[in-house]
């Protein structure tokens, strides 16, 4: 693994400014307000200043040798991963992640951050800003942007990935997978539902095309319903309240945290806040 991240090292020529739009880090944008750092005892922070105090250390040594040592410590094994990917995108893009979170990323860029995905976000930071109407989602500003004839409340960062198809479509060498006219898709943890009616536009909205929407909390079915009230010409869309497991029947009580909220399995149904599992099959049949 070491000689492969050192070779991208040397390939390295990207020199576009540093990822300053995800998770919140775009001081224009109020993203989100529910990641708070918790307290904790004393021999964890402890372990956290010697943690911090390494890392320190570490930094300042040459970037070879500091590739050298994470590699062989911490991600020795991770080739064995990487070789389990299909396709050289694939396992060049795992490797320059890695790469960036040996030697950070100012160091070392991602190829797939580009400039043209930088100006794409930077035209859905003008409609998140000029857009007058709102919804608050679990601490989450959302507001209504537009994209041809589709209207969604969203955040500039995955409206962006939207339209940009850089989470949605695959395309690498023979292979090109993407949603089409026609087809059923699952969206299972819809977050606030934008890419729930994004999938449904995707579709065509024609006969025999489908969108099944699944999550686990009514908040994200609440917004999905005023997603769908924006786009009112979108009629293919069921959703479920449930956990999506591979049996149906089994309680889930849940962790309530926004979009990363979390179900897990309870034996005892003593909890209020629970959802019952269903299975893909039992969705589609």
């Amino acid at each position: 693994m070491y000689k492969i991240l050192i070779k991208l090292l040397k390939k390295n020529k990207n020199n576009t400014m540093i990822d300053y739009f995800s998770w919140g880090r775009d001081k224009r944008l109020m993203i989100e307000n529910n990641d708070v750092m918790q307290k904790i005892g004393g021999t964890l922070s402890k372990r956290l200043t010697i943690k911090r105090l390494m890392i320190f250390f570490v930094k300042r040594l040459p970037i070879n040798f500091r590739v050298y040592l994470m590699s062989k410590k911490y991600f020795g094994n991770f080739g064995e991963t990487q070789e389990l990917m299909s396709d050289k995108y694939s396992r060049t893009l795992f490797a320059e992640i890695l790469l960036q979170k040996i030697i950070g990323e100012k160091n070392f860029k991602l190829r797939s951050f580009s400039r043209t995905f930088i100006e794409s976000y930077e035209g859905c930071v003008k409609l998140f800003l000029k857009s007058n109407e709102e919804a608050i989602f679990e601490g989450w500003q959302l507001k209504k942007m537009k994209y041809k004839d589709l209207t969604v409340f969203s955040i500039p960062s995955l409206f962006n990935c939207m339209i940009s198809n850089r989470l949605y479509e695959y395309k690498c060498s023979n292979v090109h997978i993407l949603i089409e006219p026609g087809d059923v898709v699952i969206d299972a943890g819809i977050g606030w539902g934008d890419t729930t009616v994004f999938f449904s536009w995707l579709t065509g909205n024609i006969p025999g095309s489908k969108v099944i929407a699944i999550d686990i909390q009514k908040e994200s079915l609440r917004l999905l319903d005023i997603q769908r009230r924006n786009n009112p010409t979108l009629k293919n869309i069921t959703s479920f309240q449930n956990a999506l497991s591979s049996k149906d029947g089994i309680n889930f009580n849940i962790e309530n945290n926004g979009p990363g909220s979390k179900a897990m399995p309870s034996e005892a149904n003593n909890n209020t806040n629970t959802v019952e599992s269903i299975s893909i099959d039992t969705i589609i049949n």
